[in-house]
């Protein structure tokens, strides 16, 4: 008697624990319907004997007692056995089929399969091969989906970068043209003299050198959360700051460019112990409002940024020096408190109703300050009277007639020479001697007028070297060389001023 309490006190127990759950359902439905049937069958009882045998009320009182007993054991007794047949063939089997889905909500596809009694009724077998059979299909098109996501991860990740693809590949509707205004900070960087290097080599090591240069500034931007929109040749388009929470992306693009000048330092060293020419980068940051999205048509789409910055961008950037950084106002304006610059002069592009205040960068604060590491040649400067014809370049086209000059002292990066005009700092020139040097005849040199003395009239400006034959700086280098081991270096070496 007493264990059959314990084992309804604990029947009870569990349908109270877990209301609502199907055990609960079951069990307290079981019970009270045989209670109300039980209560029925005593009332029913004690009326009929009240009716038909006149008892007195002591001997219907016990009569009743003795009837509630025996039904209280037997509601008891039922209810123990029909709730265990229960449980053991449907309570138990959807208990772990809810068990099962909710492991399935934590994406645990180790309960897939559910094992159960045989003697579970057949539906509830056929709901679970069903079960089994459609998460089957599920995770095998799921895995299928990933493997697919991650195919065009791997192979687009090759074109785009993670932030471009996350932006198309997580989208819930079809892609569309159109996009939405940020204010972004571009990054364009060149290589200088491009033109002249890609005839000095055979297109296989061409590649082969634009490649190992691109891999480098690549893993550099990404590094510093930057997005590549794209390669142009040997040229990068990169941006900065496509989430809105991103408010250090001046700063990001800046140490950046820093990056990549030193890390081309490194890699021109190992490039010209390989047997290849050094290659020189110019930098053009700017920061500005740009539309960035699906762009082109609905047959064909790019993932991109368009706007007036990004012209003003390529402007910057094509007034740079090998090893310069140039940036624009706007650019400034966000990173002075960290930024260390050179000089400070105004640009007139072309297309450009203002002129654009652009600044050298020479490195820049915060929590891992970065300085510009300067590529060093041939420290003697040696004279060099070689007269020379010049054309002004603008937007890569060759402005005019030829004028003359006379070359005065050259070093390894630049020329000091005479002119009988005033050249605008910044302006791009190409140079051809009039004469061999020592029996070297160079071959069209371009250079860019870095500053301008006034020593006298005419003026005398330094004009920087930006392009030259790997075969002409050769033979600098060894003068250069040769001068300084013999200590004929001049003293009238000229210097770069600092200030415009």
């Amino acid at each position: 008697m007493k264990q059959i309490f314990e084992a309804l006190k604990k029947l009870l127990r569990e349908v109270r624990r877990e209301k609502h759950s199907i055990r609960s359902v079951l069990l307290e439905g079981v019970f009270w319907r045989l209670l109300i049937i039980e209560a029925i069958i005593l009332i029913w009882s004690m009326i009929d004997l009240w009716i038909n045998e006149e008892p007195t009320v002591g001997e219907l009182l016990r009569y009743g007692l003795r009837l509630g007993i025996l039904s209280t054991l037997v509601l008891a007794f039922i209810v123990i056995t029909l709730g265990g047949f229960l449980a053991k063939r449907i309570i138990d089997p959807m208990e772990k089929i809810a068990a099962a889905n909710r492991q399935l909500k934590d994406k645990e596809q180790t309960a897939m399969e559910i094992p159960i009694s045989k003697e579970a009724p057949k539906e509830i077998r056929e709901i679970i091969a069903s079960r089994t059979h459609m998460l089957r299909s599920i995770f095998q098109v799921s895995d299928e989906r990933l493997k697919m996501v991650q195919f065009l991860r791997d192979t687009f990740g090759r074109y785009y970068s993670d932030k471009i693809l996350d932006e198309i590949l997580d989208a819930k509707e079809p892609q569309k043209l159109g996009g939405k205004r940020e204010t972004l900070t571009m990054l364009m960087s060149d290589i200088r003299g491009f033109t002249t290097l890609s005839q000095s080599l055979p297109p296989e090591e061409l590649v082969k050198l634009l490649n190992r240069y691109l891999g480098e500034m690549t893993q550099i931007i990404l590094h510093y959360d930057g997005i590549i929109d794209e390669f142009i040749g040997d040229a990068i388009l990169a941006f900065f700051g496509m989430n809105e929470n991103e408010a250090d992306h001046a700063s990001r693009a800046a140490a950046c460019a820093i990056a990549m000048q030193n890390a081309l330092v490194k890699l021109t060293q190992e490039l010209e112990n390989e047997g290849f020419p050094p290659i020189e980068m110019g930098i053009g940051i700017n920061t500005g409002s740009v539309i960035i999205g699906n762009i082109g048509s609905p047959a064909r789409m790019k993932f991109g940024i368009v706007g007036a910055a990004i012209n003003a961008t390529a402007r910057i950037e094509s007034n740079t020096i090998g090893g310069q950084i140039l940036i624009g106002q706007s650019t400034y304006d966000l990173i002075q408190d960290q930024a260390r610059t050179e000089f400070k002069y105004a640009l007139h592009a072309k297309g450009m109703k203002e002129p654009i205040e652009i600044y050298s960068l020479v490195g820049i604060g915060g929590d891992a300050p970065l300085n510009l590491h300067r590529r060093t040649g041939p420290a003697a400067t040696i004279e060099f009277p070689v007269p020379f014809d010049y054309w002004e370049v603008r937007e890569k086209e060759i402005i005019g007639n030829p004028r003359s000059g006379q070359a005065k002292w050259a070093n390894s990066q630049a020329f000091r020479v005479s002119i009988d005009e005033t050249l605008p700092p910044m302006s791009n020139l190409r140079i051809r001697f009039k004469q061999a040097f020592k029996q070297h005849a160079f071959e069209d040199i371009y250079a860019k007028v870095i500053f301008e003395s006034s020593e006298g009239s005419p003026s005398v400006p330094i004009l920087r070297i930006t392009a030259m034959s790997p075969r002409d700086r050769q033979f600098m280098n060894r003068l250069l060389d040769s001068a300084t081991s013999q200590g004929m270096a001049s003293s009238e070496a000229p210097t770069e001023n600092t200030e415009n």
